[in-house]
Protein backbone atom coordinates (compact mmCIF):
# COMPACT_ATOMS: atom_id res chain seq x y z
CA UNK A 1 0.00 0.00 0.00
CA UNK A 2 2.78 2.44 0.89
CA UNK A 3 4.60 1.68 -2.38
CA UNK A 4 1.42 2.41 -4.35
CA UNK A 5 0.85 5.73 -2.58
CA UNK A 6 4.48 6.76 -3.06
CA UNK A 7 4.38 5.73 -6.72
CA UNK A 8 1.13 7.65 -7.22
CA UNK A 9 2.59 10.65 -5.43
CA UNK A 10 5.73 10.66 -7.55
CA UNK A 11 4.98 9.18 -10.98
CA UNK A 12 1.64 10.74 -11.93
CA UNK A 13 2.55 14.34 -10.99
CA UNK A 14 5.94 13.88 -12.70
CA UNK A 15 4.34 12.58 -15.91
CA UNK A 16 1.76 15.39 -15.79
CA UNK A 17 4.58 17.93 -15.32
CA UNK A 18 6.51 16.46 -18.26
CA UNK A 19 3.47 16.66 -20.56
CA UNK A 20 3.02 20.29 -19.48
CA UNK A 21 6.72 20.96 -20.11
CA UNK A 22 6.37 19.77 -23.70
CA UNK A 23 3.35 22.00 -24.30
CA UNK A 24 0.64 19.35 -24.32
CA UNK A 25 -2.48 21.32 -23.54
CA UNK A 26 -6.20 20.80 -23.44
CA UNK A 27 -7.74 22.29 -26.59
CA UNK A 28 -10.45 24.97 -26.52
CA UNK A 29 -14.02 23.76 -26.01
CA UNK A 30 -14.92 24.06 -29.71
CA UNK A 31 -11.96 21.96 -30.89
CA UNK A 32 -12.81 18.60 -29.29
CA UNK A 33 -9.98 16.31 -28.23
CA UNK A 34 -7.38 16.37 -25.51
CA UNK A 35 -4.65 14.60 -23.60
CA UNK A 36 -4.87 12.41 -20.55
CA UNK A 37 -2.29 10.65 -18.37
CA UNK A 38 -3.47 7.69 -16.32
CA UNK A 39 -1.91 5.59 -13.61
CA UNK A 40 -3.87 2.54 -12.65
CA UNK A 41 -3.28 -0.67 -10.78
CA UNK A 42 -4.02 -3.74 -12.89
CA UNK A 43 -5.45 -6.84 -11.22
CA UNK A 44 -4.98 -10.01 -13.28
CA UNK A 45 -6.31 -13.34 -11.93
CA UNK A 46 -3.48 -15.29 -13.62
CA UNK A 47 -0.43 -14.01 -15.46
CA UNK A 48 0.71 -15.00 -17.95
CA UNK A 49 -2.46 -16.40 -19.42
CA UNK A 50 -3.73 -17.25 -22.87
CA UNK A 51 -7.02 -15.50 -22.08
CA UNK A 52 -8.43 -13.95 -18.89
CA UNK A 53 -10.26 -10.82 -17.77
CA UNK A 54 -8.76 -8.07 -15.64
CA UNK A 55 -9.38 -4.58 -14.30
CA UNK A 56 -7.26 -1.45 -13.97
CA UNK A 57 -8.46 1.51 -11.90
CA UNK A 58 -6.76 4.70 -10.76
CA UNK A 59 -6.38 8.45 -11.23
CA UNK A 60 -6.12 10.42 -14.47
CA UNK A 61 -4.67 13.85 -15.17
CA UNK A 62 -5.08 16.19 -18.16
CA UNK A 63 -8.27 17.11 -19.92
CA UNK A 64 -10.66 15.98 -22.64
CA UNK A 65 -13.08 18.22 -24.55
CA UNK A 66 -16.15 16.99 -26.47
CA UNK A 67 -18.25 19.87 -27.79
CA UNK A 68 -19.33 21.83 -24.71
CA UNK A 69 -18.37 19.02 -22.30
CA UNK A 70 -14.98 19.34 -20.59
CA UNK A 71 -13.69 16.46 -18.47
CA UNK A 72 -11.13 18.51 -16.59
CA UNK A 73 -8.47 16.52 -14.73
CA UNK A 74 -5.84 19.28 -14.59
CA UNK A 75 -6.37 20.58 -11.04
CA UNK A 76 -8.08 17.60 -9.41
CA UNK A 77 -7.37 14.12 -10.69
CA UNK A 78 -10.19 12.31 -12.45
CA UNK A 79 -11.21 8.70 -11.92
CA UNK A 80 -10.15 6.14 -14.54
CA UNK A 81 -11.64 2.64 -14.70
CA UNK A 82 -11.18 -0.15 -17.24
CA UNK A 83 -12.25 -3.75 -17.76
CA UNK A 84 -10.54 -5.92 -20.35
CA UNK A 85 -9.70 -9.33 -21.70
CA UNK A 86 -6.00 -10.09 -22.01
CA UNK A 87 -3.64 -12.68 -23.41
CA UNK A 88 0.09 -13.23 -23.08
CA UNK A 89 1.29 -16.13 -25.23
CA UNK A 90 4.22 -18.08 -23.91
CA UNK A 91 6.92 -19.44 -26.20
CA UNK A 92 7.39 -23.19 -26.03
CA UNK A 93 10.31 -23.35 -23.63
CA UNK A 94 11.11 -24.50 -20.13
CA UNK A 95 13.01 -21.27 -19.42
CA UNK A 96 11.14 -19.25 -16.75
CA UNK A 97 10.74 -16.10 -18.81
CA UNK A 98 8.18 -13.31 -18.67
CA UNK A 99 6.09 -13.41 -21.86
CA UNK A 100 7.73 -10.99 -24.30
CA UNK A 101 4.44 -9.82 -25.85
CA UNK A 102 0.82 -9.42 -24.79
CA UNK A 103 -2.46 -7.85 -25.78
CA UNK A 104 -5.63 -6.55 -24.18
CA UNK A 105 -8.99 -5.28 -25.43
CA UNK A 106 -11.63 -3.67 -23.28
CA UNK A 107 -13.60 -0.64 -22.18
CA UNK A 108 -12.67 2.45 -20.18
CA UNK A 109 -14.32 5.36 -18.41
CA UNK A 110 -12.84 8.70 -17.32
CA UNK A 111 -14.87 11.02 -15.09
CA UNK A 112 -14.26 14.25 -13.22
CA UNK A 113 -17.35 13.60 -11.08
CA UNK A 114 -19.53 15.76 -13.33
CA UNK A 115 -18.88 14.62 -16.90
CA UNK A 116 -17.83 11.21 -18.22
CA UNK A 117 -16.09 9.95 -21.35
CA UNK A 118 -16.56 6.22 -22.14
CA UNK A 119 -14.84 4.18 -24.80
CA UNK A 120 -13.03 1.07 -25.92
CA UNK A 121 -9.31 0.36 -26.23
CA UNK A 122 -6.83 -2.10 -27.68
CA UNK A 123 -3.35 -2.61 -26.16
CA UNK A 124 -0.34 -4.32 -27.78
CA UNK A 125 2.62 -4.86 -25.44
CA UNK A 126 6.23 -5.66 -26.32
CA UNK A 127 8.34 -6.04 -23.19
CA UNK A 128 7.18 -3.42 -20.67
CA UNK A 129 5.95 -0.92 -23.30
CA UNK A 130 2.58 -0.92 -25.07
CA UNK A 131 0.92 0.96 -27.91
CA UNK A 132 -2.73 1.82 -27.30
CA UNK A 133 -5.61 2.55 -29.70
CA UNK A 134 -8.75 4.17 -28.26
CA UNK A 135 -12.27 4.87 -29.50
CA UNK A 136 -14.71 7.18 -27.70
CA UNK A 137 -18.23 5.69 -27.61
CA UNK A 138 -20.15 8.11 -25.38
CA UNK A 139 -20.00 11.43 -23.58
CA UNK A 140 -22.24 11.71 -20.52
CA UNK A 141 -24.16 8.63 -21.68
CA UNK A 142 -24.91 10.04 -25.17
CA UNK A 143 -23.42 8.48 -28.31
CA UNK A 144 -20.16 10.09 -29.40
CA UNK A 145 -17.22 9.29 -31.64
CA UNK A 146 -13.53 9.98 -31.56
CA UNK A 147 -10.22 8.23 -31.88
CA UNK A 148 -7.11 8.36 -29.76
CA UNK A 149 -3.66 6.85 -29.56
CA UNK A 150 -1.33 6.35 -26.67
CA UNK A 151 1.62 4.59 -25.14
CA UNK A 152 1.94 2.91 -21.78
CA UNK A 153 4.12 0.85 -19.50
CA UNK A 154 3.28 -2.35 -17.62
CA UNK A 155 5.30 -2.82 -14.40
CA UNK A 156 4.50 -5.92 -12.28
CA UNK A 157 4.32 -5.11 -8.56
CA UNK A 158 4.40 -8.71 -7.38
CA UNK A 159 6.03 -11.72 -8.98
CA UNK A 160 6.05 -11.41 -11.91
CA UNK A 161 4.59 -14.62 -13.17
CA UNK A 162 6.61 -16.41 -15.82
CA UNK A 163 5.77 -18.89 -18.54
CA UNK A 164 7.17 -21.71 -16.39
CA UNK A 165 5.54 -20.45 -13.16
CA UNK A 166 2.37 -18.36 -13.75
CA UNK A 167 1.39 -15.97 -10.97
CA UNK A 168 -2.04 -16.03 -9.35
CA UNK A 169 -3.36 -12.56 -8.46
CA UNK A 170 -0.76 -10.67 -10.49
CA UNK A 171 -0.79 -6.91 -9.93
CA UNK A 172 0.96 -4.26 -12.01
CA UNK A 173 1.17 -0.50 -12.28
CA UNK A 174 0.15 0.84 -15.67
CA UNK A 175 1.15 4.39 -16.59
CA UNK A 176 -0.09 5.65 -19.95
CA UNK A 177 -0.51 8.84 -21.95
CA UNK A 178 -3.23 9.13 -24.60
CA UNK A 179 -4.09 11.86 -27.09
CA UNK A 180 -7.54 12.27 -28.61
CA UNK A 181 -7.35 14.21 -31.89
CA UNK A 182 -11.09 14.84 -32.16
CA UNK A 183 -14.20 13.90 -30.23
CA UNK A 184 -17.66 14.54 -31.65
CA UNK A 185 -20.59 14.37 -29.23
Amino acid sequence: MIRRIVLLGVVLPAVTAVTGLFGIATPAAAAGGGDVVIQCTAYLPHWPSAGEEGICDGPAGGGIVAGTVVVDCRVNFCSFTSRFGYGNPCPTTSVPLVPPVGSADGVFSITDGIDTIDGAFSWERIGAVASISLVVTSVDGLAASGDGVGAGTFIPTNGPGTCAAPMNSQTAVVVAHATFATITP
